[in-house]
């Protein structure tokens, strides 16, 4: 055997196997290919655990659709999805709302302008 070469392995659920393998027949790979490519792509293009940047969600009156990217402020855009419908977009922003109002009434927040304080000021605070 040659030493070159080290095999990786994973324990999936037979369903999981059989989608890939269908997968992998409609693209006319292997599944060890495929694992391969997938890995490779991943460690090629590591990215920094610190990041910043913005959301950036645009019109396209021409297709009546959203594009939703995250320009980082290295002024790289990383393009999440396109193609997005405005219903998707209105669910989308009423799914957000009521997820931040949740969270307002769940630290009791009563000011816009206010924001969570960590619990160790608050700590330190109360004598």
């Amino acid at each position: 055997m040659d030493s070159a070469f080290k095999s990786i392995s994973a324990k999936i659920p037979r369903t999981e196997y059989s989608l890939i393998m269908k997968y992998c027949e409609q693209k006319g790979t292997t599944i060890s290919s495929l694992i391969r490519e997938l890995l490779l792509t991943e460690i090629k293009t590591p990215l920094p655990n610190n990041l910043a940047g913005k959301n950036i969600i645009t019109y396209n009156k021409d297709t009546d659709s959203y594009s939703w990217n995250i320009e980082l402020d290295n002024d790289t855009i990383l393009e999440l999805l396109k193609n997005l419908s405005p219903e998707y977009i209105n669910q989308l922003k009423d799914i957000i709302t009521t997820a931040i109002n949740e969270r307002d009434n769940t630290i009791n927040k009563k000011n816009k302008d206010s924001i969570a304080i960590p619990d160790n000021l608050i700590r330190r605070g109360i004598k």
